[in-house]
């Protein structure tokens, strides 16, 4: 029953693997864009003792700089749930439409954006630490999306 459920909830096999994928990933942005938003905040580098606050969240685990210093804010972690929840929206509009091509240019370009925001972050700021466990995740997922979509996109999007 739970897999028919699911099943349900899916895009369709019939057009391929890749809207399931970006399923996934959009999944993972809501998820995560929820999460941002319901935890803002997190230890500062100078919160230290009993009044430290020590609610998790994802955008910490990503924005830290190669010398442990926390680069999110409470409204950094908004805003990049914010992004999420968007990203994710379109990102979920092309898995279920894979075949119009204003959509499925409009899911190409989150994933360039992400891969322009994390690598600036990293390369010209130094806010990511790529060498970090989960810091590179979103290069790797980006990327490969990205090139899974290019690859794809004269069988997906149409003329």
């Amino acid at each position: 029953m739970a897999s028919n459920m699911i099943s349900s909830i899916l895009p369709p096999t019939s057009q391929g693997y890749l809207p399931i994928w970006l399923w996934i990933v959009a999944s993972t942005a809501l998820i995560n864009g929820l999460v941002n938003l319901a935890t803002p905040n997190a230890p500062s580098p100078s919160s230290k003792g009993k009044n430290a606050t020590t609610k998790a969240n994802p955008s910490h685990k990503v924005y830290s700089s190669p010398s442990g210093s926390l680069s999110s804010t409470p409204l950094t972690a908004r805003l990049f749930g914010t992004w999420n929840i968007l990203s994710a929206l379109v990102r979920f509009a092309c898995a279920y439409q894979p075949k119009n091509t204003p959509v499925y240019a409009l899911c190409a370009a989150t994933f360039i954006l992400a891969l322009v925001h994390f690598g600036s972050e990293a390369a010209l700021y130094g806010n990511i630490d790529v060498k970090k466990a989960g810091s590179a995740s979103p290069f790797f997922v980006a990327g490969g999306s990205l090139v899974w979509m290019v690859a794809q996109a004269q069988w997906y999007a149409e003329a």
